[in-house]
């Protein structure tokens, strides 16, 4: 199943050229890997799949962590709602603002979120994200 069915690097999504940039190259490298690679970067990543899935599958999973973990929070809020995630039922950091390290923290937040999403586990029902996995530390 297709996380990100429409997987383009849309710049006008991104806070910067840079960013946007860094995902295209990114995309270009994962296409690049044979399955094994891409079945290895996924564990690495935190995010294993079930061997012998088509090459699609594993590039898919890959290309949205590395699309989210650059997009900004107004994004990755989009993308919650887009999985059905509804992030008001959350428990998150506020967004106080980038000179207290908040909007990051829940930056930070929302992509646990997805990658525990991706990985089929239904982080909308925890009652933590410390609960959910340290997936999104994996991708930096």
């Amino acid at each position: 199943t297709d996380l990100c069915p429409e997987l383009l690097v849309p710049a006008e999504r991104f806070s910067s050229c840079q960013d946007a940039a860094e995902v295209g190259r990114c995309f270009v490298e994962l296409d690049r890997l044979g399955i094994a690679e891409l079945r290895q970067q996924c564990e690495d990543w935190n995010m294993p799949l079930h061997e012998g899935l088509p090459k699609k599958e594993y590039l898919n999973r890959l290309q949205c962590a590395a699309m989210w973990s650059r997009l900004p929070c107004s994004e990755l809020e989009k993308e919650c709602g887009d999985m059905g995630i509804e992030c008001s039922k959350l428990r998150l950091s506020s967004d106080g603002g980038a000179h207290d390290g908040a909007a990051e923290k829940r930056r930070d937040e929302l992509l646990e979120v997805l990658l525990c999403a991706a990985n089929g586990a239904p982080a909308d029902r925890l009652g933590s994200l410390d609960a959910a996995g340290p997936a999104s530390r994996r991708l930096s």
